[in-house]
Order: C-alpha cells, then structure tokens, then sequence
C-alpha cells in the first residue's frame, strides 16, 4: 500500500507592540507529511521568534518607563484584525476604524476594565485610550449598536 500524503497549513499572524509602531507580519508555511514533525515545528519556531523581534519589552531596559502603545485595529465584518494582542502593563491606545458594512463599536473588557468606543459608522474612526495595570487576559469585542456581539478577540497582558 503506498504511503498516504496529506498536509497542512498553518497561518500565524503576529502584532508585535513596539512603542513606537505596531508592526503587523504574516508567516506563511505549508507543512507536507503527516503533519508538522521536528523540523517544521524548529522552522516554525524560527519564524515566530523572528517576526516577534524586539517587541513586547525585550528590547527595553528594566525600570524604563514605557510610551504610549499604540494599536491599529480594524472592525471588518465577521472579524477583529487583530484579535490576538499581547503587551505588558501600561498606556495604550486603540486607534480603531470601522471597516464594515454596518455601523459598530469596539470594546475591552477584562479586570478592572470595561471600555468602549461610540457607534461608527462604516468608514469612520474613533481612539480608545486605556491603562492597563492588571496583567490578565481581556477581550476584545466587536458589538453591533443595540448590543449584540458580532466578533471578539484577546489581548494578554503579561509582566
């Protein structure tokens, strides 16, 4: 019987906070075989740690203060982009922009927080500046204007 050949694809999406800028990346690989196996997961891994780089305070000194971080966030129908944020404690500030079909606001809520934009309109675009002392997991959500959730996603903060 011959060997049966199957694969898959794994497709990571990583924002890095940098205080400066956000930087968005994508790491594409396709994994043929029966599955990842040691050497695509070392290749895999190789690709995370690269295009993480020097964010999340890896590159900032102990007992330095942080800046304001700032996130670009886009509200698309069905989805959050990005949903998965990971950051230390600190200043932040969603700049988020609705770009939907529907009108929409974007929310945080996690420990000690609950924070939410007005309504936007398709097109429109609102700041929701925050400090988040706590670390913990929060969500992110996206809620039509009568409440009603429509996507969410996750933001880890960690010391």
């Amino acid at each position: 019987m011959p060997a049966r050949r199957t694969s898959c694809a794994v497709d990571v999406r990583i924002t890095t906070i940098d205080p400066a800028r956000v930087r968005k990346k994508r790491a594409h690989m396709i994994v043929a075989g029966g599955g990842i196996g040691a050497l695509g997961l070392a290749v895999l891994m190789v690709t995370v740690i690269a295009t993480i780089g020097t964010g999340h305070g890896l590159g900032t000194p102990l007992g330095r203060s942080r800046d304001l971080r700032v996130i670009d966030t886009d509200l698309v129908d069905g989805a959050i982009d990005p949903s998965v944020v990971l950051l230390e404690p600190g200043a932040v500030q969603f700049r988020v922009r609705n770009d939907g079909s529907t009108p929409r606001r974007f929310a945080i809520q996690g420990p000690g927080v609950f924070s939410q934009t007005d309504d936007l309109e398709p097109g429109a675009s609102a700041s929701l500046d925050l400090t988040l002392a706590q670390a913990g997991r929060y969500r992110l959500q996206v809620v039509s204007p009568s409440g009603d959730p429509l996507s969410s996603g996750i933001l880890e903060v960690h010391q």
